[in-house]
């Protein structure tokens, strides 16, 4: 049983593949070997939007540190963050500035084989969106 929304509804959606969310602050053992154990050239892990939410540097590290851990060489990560105008002040803007900082954040297990920018000039509201694909080294 799933106990996150979106998860049961991609699950809906595409009733052959297997998803599975778990905590990226914590490190669990038993967690890591199984995600381990079933990632193959085919996995995608994603992050979508919660990279603002990390209150300081060394929590945000701590989370790649543990993704890097459980993905194998050449499994890929994609990443969606919406931004507010970057010239306004945003939660997590200390923390996450720009697009060009998750880059940086992640660029010690990972390379990005695409970025984009999506930015709405027009917008006063989180309507500007980075969305990348990053290769585990």
């Amino acid at each position: 049983m799933f106990h996150q929304p979106v998860v049961r509804k991609q699950k809906l959606l595409f009733p052959n593949i297997e998803f599975q969310v778990f905590d990226l602050g914590s490190y669990d053992d038993m967690i890591v070997a199984k995600v381990r154990e079933e990632a193959n050239g085919k996995s995608l892990f994603t992050l979508r939007g919660v990279l603002l939410y990390f209150d300081t540097n060394e929590n945000i590290i701590n989370v790649v540190d543990n993704l890097a851990s459980i993905m194998k060489s050449g499994n890929l990560l994609l990443i969606s963050q919406d931004f507010p105008p970057l010239k306004s002040n945003f939660v997590g803007k200390e923390i996450i500035s720009k697009p060009e900082d998750i880059v940086d954040k992640f660029s010690r297990y990972f390379y990005p084989e695409k970025t984009v920018w999506l930015e709405d000039r027009m917008s006063n509201s989180s309507d500007n969106w980075f969305i990348s694909v990053l290769r585990k080294r």
